[in-house]
């Protein structure tokens, strides 16, 4: 299940991803309303069996006062055991402050406002969760050592599953 926040997205979403595909579905939501999410996502997800939510490049777009740990909680506690939690989000930790600034002043006029948040910032959203081997940790080389020169870091990344 694809859940997209404008609708453009969500019909271009719909024309790529459902036509002809079943066990696919395309909604129109909102990430602050999780429970309309996971009520939309009960014609499609079987609860009781382990299901994984992707949460890539998102949570950064959710303000401190909407709330971001409160809605990964309520969409992992619908989850079954087993489950998986992947999440990545940007960071302004490793990054010139100047640079920094500016990709914020980017998104300051966009509809929605980027957050960077600090590794631990970004690493309670597993609170609860068995995060999984290498851990929270810079996307360019995750899930091992990255090749070539060292790129500046962006994102945070990891995996946690639900016991």
């Amino acid at each position: 299940m694809y859940v997209g926040y404008d609708p453009i997205v969500v019909a271009h979403a719909r024309a790529l991803l459902e036509k002809g595909s079943r066990g696919v579905m395309v909604v129109q939501g909102d990430l602050r309303d999780p429970e309309k999410i996971i009520g939309d996502a009960r014609d499609l997800i079987d609860f009781s069996q382990p299901a994984a939510v992707l949460l890539f490049a998102i949570l950064h777009f959710l303000t401190d006062d909407e709330q971001p740990r409160q809605v990964v909680r309520s969409l992992t506690e619908a989850l079954a055991p087993g489950s998986a939690l992947a999440v990545s989000h940007i960071t302004g930790e490793g990054i010139e402050p100047d640079k920094g600034l500016a990709a914020q002043k980017v998104y300051r006029g966009a509809s929605a406002p980027a957050v960077p948040r600090s590794l631990a910032g970004i690493t309670r959203f597993f609170d609860g969760l068995d995060v999984m081997a290498p851990g929270v940790t810079d996307i360019n080389v995750w899930p091992s050592k990255a090749i070539g020169p060292p790129t500046p870091l962006t994102f945070y990344g990891g995996v946690a599953s639900k016991p």
